[in-house]
């Protein structure tokens, strides 16, 4: 049975999205406007470029009789080969499936910025810290079927990243208009985001723009107050 937008998805990196956009991605827009897809394309490329040389650099060394040099370019070739392949695997729209569908705030017009809300705690141990929310803000290009304006809701999918301390310490957003063109999409996506959380994302977000520091990720408890992941000397 195919699953519906707001529904969970399936297993992706040893988890499960409790709210997925379950959808097909159209690809070709995905290639145009997705960043972190173009940054990924670009590292498969040229890992593959790197492993390719080096193993042909190994066949000629080991026609030249540098026998042990030949076999750690070989090494060295088929690990280059494995980095590219992870990153082909990125390569696929799984986001756009599989990924947590969360809110995201235009909050910035020049240039353009969303923020992203996500809850980052992973129920896999402690948090000291007491962090509930991650407020992520991104640049964007291009938007796409949203006004850009203020305040726009914009509804996202995020895959996670690193953990640490019952948390994740990172997240990686994509407005769900990068991977589709159907307006239904969109406003059934948002529609599987209650009012309610659309209105915490809102706060969190303006209070994200606010707390002075370079940093693109921001952290809250429980209580919507600021909590420094790394304690501030």
């Amino acid at each position: 049975m195919e699953r519906q937008i707001g529904e969970p998805g399936e297993f992706l990196g040893g988890s499960m999205a409790s709210r997925a956009a379950n959808i097909r991605p159209d690809m070709k827009k995905v290639r145009q406007l997705d960043v972190p897809h173009r940054t990924y394309r670009k590292y498969l490329w040229v890992s593959m470029g790197a492993a390719a040389t080096l193993l042909a650099l190994a066949v000629l060394l080991y026609s030249l009789d540098y026998t042990n040099v030949a076999m750690g370019g070989v090494v060295v070739g088929l690990t280059m080969i494995s980095v590219g392949w992870s990153f082909r695997k990125m390569l696929t729209g799984d986001a756009y499936r599989n990924g947590l569908l969360v809110p995201g705030i235009i909050t910035g017009l020049n240039a353009l910025q969303l923020s992203v809300v996500a809850e980052v705690q992973n129920g896999d141990g402690p948090n000291p810290r007491g962090i509930v929310w991650g407020v992520n803000q991104i640049t964007v290009p291009a938007l796409s079927m949203h006004p850009e304006q203020l305040g726009e809701q914009v509804p996202c999918v995020v895959l996670f990243g690193a953990d640490s301390d019952g948390i994740y310490i990172d997240y990686e957003p994509r407005p769900l208009s990068w991977g589709t063109n159907e307006p239904a999409v969109i406003n059934s996506a948002h529609s599987s985001i209650d009012a309610e959380e659309w209105e915490l994302a809102a706060l969190m977000a303006e209070r994200a723009t606010t707390i002075p520091g370079d940093r693109t990720l921001t952290f809250f408890n429980e209580e919507l107050q600021y909590v420094p992941h790394i304690p501030e000397s």
